[in-house]
């Protein structure tokens, strides 16, 4: 990742992430940059763009018995989390990807380099999302600000996310 790329991703995250998430990418380099190029994927996401991520495995279908719209699952689920309800969309997130140099593929979460990253994120005070399970979705290359709900306020998140949703109705 070119350093410009990196550097307008970082500064797309809240001040206070800034710092932990560019040492844990120093800190990757360091150990492992014969093996594997550390690609800041994701920070800051727009409503919008949560909104398509969430689509993704999904399709919105007229439940025939309860007279109703329902989400029903058509493909591999990327996230559960709506607009305003991922810590992406409140600047409290990033993801983190290694691409293997010798075979041209990312990591899959079985890997066992993801416990470092998650050992560095938890080193940090931050949340890291290989340790969640069920409902949650494991997501290794996912690292947030702890508490963020909090952090941020329930009241702004469910106005926000009220709001984006009540856009989508018309």
């Amino acid at each position: 990742m070119t350093s410009s790329l990196r550097a307008d991703r970082l500064s797309r995250l809240h001040p206070i992430m800034r710092p932990d998430i560019s040492a844990i990418l120093d800190k990757l380099e360091a150990e492992s940059a014969e093996r594997f190029k550390i690609v800041l994927v994701s920070t800051y996401r727009t409503p919008e763009e949560q909104w398509m991520l969430y689509k993704r495995g999904r399709q919105y279908i007229h439940d025939t018995l309860r007279n109703r719209m329902v989400w029903e699952q058509n493909g591999p689920i990327v996230t559960r989390a709506l607009p305003w309800q991922s810590a992406h969309c409140w600047k409290l997130a990033a993801d983190i990807a290694l691409l293997s140099l010798d075979t041209g593929h990312y990591l899959d979460d079985n890997d066992p380099l993801w416990n470092r990253i998650g050992e560095l994120a938890k080193g940090r005070g931050l949340e890291w999302g290989g340790d969640w399970k069920a409902p949650q979705i494991r997501d290794c290359p996912h690292i947030q600000w702890p508490d963020w709900k909090n952090f941020v306020g329930i009241d702004a998140l469910n106005r926000q996310r009220d709001l984006f949703m009540a856009t989508l109705r018309g």
